[in-house]
C-alpha cells in the first residue's frame, strides 16, 4: 500500500494590486480584492487609511452643496467659499478666512455693491472659475437661470471686504463655465441648451466685440444637450448628455467642430474633470478616459458593485489620484468612493460616515487637498490630503479597514489543504497613534463534506517592522482570508505568505 506524503503548498500574493469585481473570485489572483475598504495600496502593501480631518474648528453652515477655494494677492491669503441649500430651499452663500487673523467664523455674503449676493444662486448647479482682471483676483460664478456674478476681496487683515457684483458685459445666463486661451466660455443656458458662448482674449465682460466674441451651436437628436465644458489639451470639451465634441483652435477663426467618439448612454454632469495630464468623466457602465482621440473606457466591471449603488457621481482629480465619490446617500450612512491611482492602476474603496454632499479638489498657496462636506443640519468639512489621509480624532473615529483575499482552491481543487500557518511582516499603532495597534487575521474555509468553518487570531503590533508567524489548523477544499484593523487601528501588512499541506485525492 503506497502512502502518499502531503505536499507543502506556500502561496505569497505579492505586491497588492486594489480592488477587482470583473472576475470571479476563484479566477482572481491573490494580489487582487474582491471587498476591501479603507485600504491603502499605494506601496504595494495592505495599509490602513486613517479618516478625513476637519478642515476648521468653527461651527459649519448646514446643507452643504458647493465647495469653492478663492486666492487672493493682496492680501495674500486663501479662503472657504460654502453654498448651502436647506429644506426650505434656500440658499445661502459663506465664507471663512483661512490663515489672515480675520476671524474664526463663517461670514454670509450678502448686500455689496448694489447686488442682493448669491441670493438666487442654487449651489447645486454652481460652478467657477479664478480669473484676474486690472491686478485684481475674481472669483466669477455661475448657476442655473441666474445672472453671473464676480466676487473680489479687497481690505487688509482684519477688516476684509467681498465685493459682489455682476459680471459686466451681460454674458448668457449659463451654469457651466471654463477658460480657453484666455477666453471665458458659458453653456448651459436653459433656453439656448446646444449653445455655448465664448468672450473676448483677456475679457471676460466683453461678450459682443465681432470677430473676438461669440457663439456655437451643436445641435443632436434625442434631446442632447450641453451638461458641461472643460478645457483639456488647449481644446474645448462640450459634454453633451449622450455625445462629447471638441473645439479646436486658438482663435475664433480657427474654431473647428469635431465629434468625439465616446460612451453610449447617460454621462453624469458632475463628474467632468481634468488637469493638465488628464480627463475623466463617468458614463453610465462606468469611468472613462479622454485620451485626445476618444473616450475608452478605464474602469467598468472593476468597480462593479460599488458604482451601481452610486446615485451622483462626482469625479476629483488630485495627486494621480482619481476620486469617484457619491453625493446620493443619505446624511446617516457610510458612503463608498472608488480612489483610483493613475500610475500604477491599483483601485481602491474608501467609506466615509455621514454622506457626501459637496466634494472640491484644490491646490493652491495653501492647498493641495480634496475637501468634502458631510451632513445635513450637523455639518462639517473634512479634507484628504495627498496619499495618506490626515487623521486627527475629531471626524472618524476608529476607521474600520479590511482586505478580503479572493476565495480558492489555491489550484489544488483535487486535494484538501489543511492550512499550518499564516506569515507576515507587520507595524503600526492604535487610531490614536500609539503603539498597541491591533489586527485581526481570519481564514474562512469549506470543508471536504461542505460546511463552512471559521477560525481567526488577532496580534499586537509593533511601532517598527516584525515578522509574525500564527499557527493555524484549517482542513478543507476552499480558503478565503480577510486582514482587518481593530478599533481602528493603523496597520501595515507586507509580504504575506500562506502555508498549507496538500492532500490529493
Amino acid at each position: 500500500m503506497e502512502i502518499k506524503t502531503p505536499k507543502t503548498l506556500k502561496i505569497q500574493p505579492g505586491q497588492m494590486k486594489g480592488l477587482m469585481q470583473g472576475v470571479d473570485e476563484n479566477l482572481l489572483k491573490p494580489s487582487y480584492s474582491p471587498d476591501c475598504q479603507n485600504i491603502d495600496v499605494s506601496e504595494g502593501i495592505i495599509s490602513t487609511r486613517k479618516g478625513g480631518t476637519k478642515s476648521n474648528t468653527s461651527s459649519v453652515p448646514p446643507s452643504i452643496k458647493k465647495i469653492m477655494r478663492f486666492y487672493n494677492s493682496d492680501p495674500f491669503c486663501s479662503i472657504s467659499i460654502l453654498g448651502t441649500t436647506d429644506s426650505e430651499n434656500n440658499h445661502r452663500w459663506y465664507a471663512y478666512y483661512d490663515k489672515l487673523g480675520a476671524g474664526n467664523d463663517w461670514y454670509e455674503l450678502t448686500y455689496s455693491g448694489g447686488v442682493e449676493a448669491l441670493r438666487n444662486v442654487d449651489p447645486t448647479y454652481a460652478n467657477y472659475i479664478m480669473y484676474e482682471m486690472s491686478g485684481t483676483p475674481y472669483l466669477i460664478l455661475t448657476s442655473y437661470r441666474i445672472d453671473v456674478y464676480k466676487i473680489s476681496l479687497t481690505g487688509t487683515t482684519g477688516s476684509l471686504l467681498f465685493v459682489v457684483d455682476y459680471l459686466g458685459g451681460s454674458p448668457q445666463d449659463c451654469n457651466f463655465i471654463t477658460l480657453h486661451k484666455d477666453r471665458t466660455w458659458l453653456a448651459g443656458d436653459y433656453d439656448n441648451k446646444n449653445t455655448v458662448y465664448y468672450s473676448n482674449q483677456y475679457d471676460p465682460e466683453d461678450w459682443s466685440t465681432a470677430g473676438e466674441a461669440g457663439e456655437i451651436s451643436i445641435y443632436t437628436a434625442n434631446n442632447d444637450y450641453i451638461i458641461g465644458i472643460v478645457n483639456w489639451l488647449d481644446d474645448v470639451l462640450i459634454f453633451k448628455k449622450n455625445t462629447i465634441w471638441r473645439v479646436e483652435g486658438d482663435t475664433p477663426g480657427e474654431y473647428v467642430v469635431k465629434q468625439v467618439y465616446s460612451v453610449q448612454g447617460t454621462i453624469w454632469k458632475d463628474s467632468l474633470c481634468s488637469d493638465g495630464n488628464y480627463c475623466f468623466f463617468a458614463g453610465s457602465d462606468g469611468i472613462y478616459q479622454y485620451n485626445g482621440i476618444e473616450a475608452v473606457p478605464i474602469l467598468t466591471s472593476e468597480i462593479k458593485d460599488v458604482y451601481e449603488n452610486m446615485n451622483n457621481i462626482s469625479c476629483m482629480l488630485l495627486n494621480n489620484k482619481l476620486y469617484i465619490m457619491d453625493k446620493g446617500t443619505p446624511s446617516y450612512a457610510s458612503v463608498p468612493s472608488v480612489v483610483y491611482d493613475i500610475r500604477t492602476k491599483t483601485i481602491e474603496v474608501l467609506y466615509i460616515t455621514g454622506g457626501i454632499t459637496a466634494v472640491g479638489a484644490f491646490t493652491g498657496p495653501y492647498d493641495n487637498s480634496l475637501y468634502y462636506g458631510t451632513g445635513e443640519e450637523n455639518a462639517f468639512i473634512c479634507y484628504l490630503k495627498d496619499n495618506k489621509i490626515v487623521f486627527n480624532g475629531e471626524s472618524q473615529e476608529n476607521i474600520d479597514a479590511y482586505w478580503y483575499f479572493p476565495e480558492s482552491d489555491c489550484g489544488y481543487p483535487n486535494a484538501e489543504k489543511t492550512l499550518t500557518g499564516v506569515y507576515f511582516t507587520g507595524w503600526g499603532t492604535t487610531s490614536a497613534g500609539a503603539a498597541g495597534g491591533q489586527v485581526k487575521i481570519t481564514v474562512y474555509y469549506t470543508k471536504k463534506n461542505g460546511t463552512q468553518a471559521t477560525k481567526e487570531k488577532t496580534v499586537t503590533l509593533q511601532t517598527t517592522r516584525k515578522l509574525h508567524y500564527l499557527r493555524f489548523y484549517a482542513r478543507g477544499r476552499l480558503f478565503k482570508f480577510k486582514i482587518e484593523n481593530v478599533d481602528g487601528s493603523a496597520m501595515n501588512i507586507s509580504n504575506p505568505e500562506f502555508v498549507f499541506e496538500l492532500a490529493e485525492d
